[in-house]
Formats: structure tokens, sequence, C-alpha cells
């Protein structure tokens, strides 16, 4: 019998290939799905709390809602489900007028997800101009990379080479 000696690497390699394949694909499924189910109650979470608290002037203990919600969401939740939390718990501070607690909040949501949003009903004009505002702020400071001439190139192709 003819014995053939392979290199460690390619010996590594198929390693790799049968542990990977011996995985079920259901493992993987499963926490995506986990995921998003976490996602969707969040999201539903603080849906009732704009729909209910906030417009009865029960600022405090939407804070306290919003709060926890983000507690939870330090077990996994997406960047655009987090974001949501900060867009309305920065909705809060701004109609009691803790401004900076506002911008704070919206500023640590486009840290999450650049393309946070305010709801597209329910917002006073007051609060979604401090949104707006605070927004054009965070781009200026924080230029996205498509975004070549905010970061001091002159074109995209000076911006894609660098």
């Amino acid at each position: 019998m003819l014995v053939r000696f392979r290199s460690p690497r390619a010996v590594a390699r198929v390693a790799l290939l049968t542990a990977i394949a011996s995985l079920p694909a259901t493992q993987y499924a499963g926490s995506a799905w986990a995921g998003e189910k976490e996602d969707k109650a969040v999201i539903t979470a603080v849906d009732k709390v704009l729909a209910n608290d906030v417009p009865n002037a029960n600022f405090g203990e939407a804070r306290k809602k919003l709060r926890a919600l983000l507690d939870k969401c330090k077990k996994g939740c997406s960047g655009p489900a987090v974001a949501r939390v900060y867009v309305a718990l920065g909705m809060v501070s701004a109609q009691i007028n803790q401004t900076e607690d506002a911008k704070t909040a919206w500023n640590d949501a486009f840290s999450v997800d650049p393309n946070a949003a305010l709801p597209a009903s329910g917002v006073p004009a007051s609060v979604r101009q401090q949104f707006d505002e605070t927004k054009k702020a965070w781009l200026a400071a924080n230029p996205q990379q498509d975004d070549a001439s905010r970061s001091g190139y002159v074109n995209k192709q000076a911006f894609e080479l660098h």
C-alpha cells in the first residue's frame, strides 16, 4: 500500500472544511431567527411607548421603559433596533426640554445606525427640527465613506484611491 504524505497546510485545510461541513445548518438559522425575534419585540415595545406613554405626557415612565429596552438589547439586538430605542429616548428628552440629553441619544443612534430616522408621523415640529440639526452636525463630524467631498477630497476617485 502506498502512503501519500501531504503538507501540513493541506491537512489543515481539509480538517477545517470537514469541521465546517459537519456543523448543522440549523445552528446558524436558529440564532439568526432569535435575533430577528428579539429585534421585533424591541421595536414593538418602542412603538407601544411612543403610542401610549408619550402622547399622555408620561415622559418619566417612557424614559424608564426605553432604558430597560436598551439594557435588554445588550444581549444582542441589531443596530437599527438599538438606534430606534435611542431615537425614541431622544424624542422624550427633547419634549421635556432636555436638549443635551436628546442630542446625546440621537448621536448614539447615528453611531449605531447612520440611517436612523424619526417616525413618519406624531413628531412635533420642534423635535423634528432639533433632530435634523443634530443629524446634520453628526454627518459633518462623521463623514460617511461614500461622501468624499466632506472627507476633504476633491473627487470620489481620489477618496477611493487613498
